[in-house]
């Protein structure tokens, strides 16, 4: 005896048919009450990289390489790291010469315009409030950026002593204790 197989063609009710829902980018926070380096931030990155996420890490107060933002590192083929054109790290407390704040503005003034053209899908700012504390960019500036950034790219801000009003602006807040 031979199994017949008859193949019905159903077409869905449009009444029932459930619009899916857009995804919408995250603004995720990570900060600790001292200066730290986020391994499962930077691993995330790695992985997402791996997968085919376009990703950007900017660190804002690393340098030593004299890299800048004519010249990021492509970790694979998905991932730039781009750090400030310094020929130093810069501590918390330092006092910044001209030529470094200037470097700094340099590397907002990209991130800016990647977030505005919607280049990455990820982008992770490191010690972008360092930038604020010291006032080169104004906190009005980093809010409007992030909040009127394409509803795809997900942001993680990295940093100690996150100011209160990116932590307002956050849909997640991971805090660090020592």
């Amino acid at each position: 005896m031979v199994a017949q197989i008859q193949t019905v063609s159903i077409k869905p009710d449009p009444k029932l048919v459930l619009p899916l829902p857009s995804s919408q980018g995250l603004v995720q926070i990570f900060t600790a009450p001292d200066r730290l380096f986020y391994v499962d931030v930077i691993s995330q990155a790695l992985r997402l990289g791996g997968q085919g996420t376009s990703v950007l890490i900017a660190q804002f107060f690393k340098g030593g390489i004299s890299q800048g933002v004519e010249a990021p590192r492509r970790l694979g083929q998905n991932l730039q790291w781009v750090r400030c054109n310094l020929s130093r790290n810069i501590e918390a407390d330092t006092e910044l010469t001209d030529p470094e704040c200037g470097a700094i503005l340099d590397l907002w003034g990209y991130v800016k315009s990647v977030i505005s053209k919607g280049t990455y899908e990820l982008i992770i700012l490191d010690e972008l409030n360092l930038v604020l504390e010291r006032s080169l960019v104004l906190e009005s500036e980093v809010i409007d950026t992030l909040m009127s950034r394409s509803h795809k790219i997900d942001i993680t801000l990295t940093g100690a002593n996150m100011p209160s009003s990116l932590i307002n602006i956050a849909d997640q807040v991971t805090q660090r204790r020592r």
